[in-house]
């Protein structure tokens, strides 16, 4: 079944329309139909704290376990961003794995991406950090 426009502004209305969370929510599309993700936020909502923190949770048990490890290592690089080196060289991963592990935080609209196409740069979302630090690393 394909999901209509009316779909899109039904989960746009869910979360507030705000643009990260409908990017988060978005990318969890290729992990369950747009209808149960809509009624799941409905469930778990009760705030833009909830929201993001349902949001991230969803994300984060979906992730593999490098590409969980990738996302951790972000924690200790730049605001600004890093380049595929210095991501590169935190990862203890093969090359192969460490690509999908990057592909796969692409995938679930984790990466923020500037710089050019020489040299990009890498970075997380404040909220994306702060979901690491409070609800991760504590937990842990």
């Amino acid at each position: 079944m394909r999901a209509t426009a009316q779909d899109f502004a039904e989960l746009s209305q869910v979360v507030g329309g705000i643009p990260l969370a409908i990017k988060l929510a978005a990318a969890q599309l290729s992990l369950r139909p747009l209808k149960q993700i809509v009624q799941n936020i409905r469930q778990a909502s009760m705030g833009t704290d909830k929201l993001y923190q349902y949001l991230y949770w969803q994300t984060w048990q979906a992730l593999h376990d490098p590409t969980q490890l990738l996302l951790l290592s972000f924690l200790s690089a730049d605001a600004e961003g890093e380049d595929i080196d210095f991501l590169r060289s935190m990862s203890s991963e093969t090359d192969e794995q460490f690509y999908e592990a990057l592909r796969e935080l692409d995938q679930f609209s984790l990466l923020e991406v500037s710089g050019d196409a020489a040299r990009p740069l890498y970075r997380l979302h404040r909220l994306t950090v702060t979901f690491l630090q409070t609800d991760i690393l504590n937990r842990w």
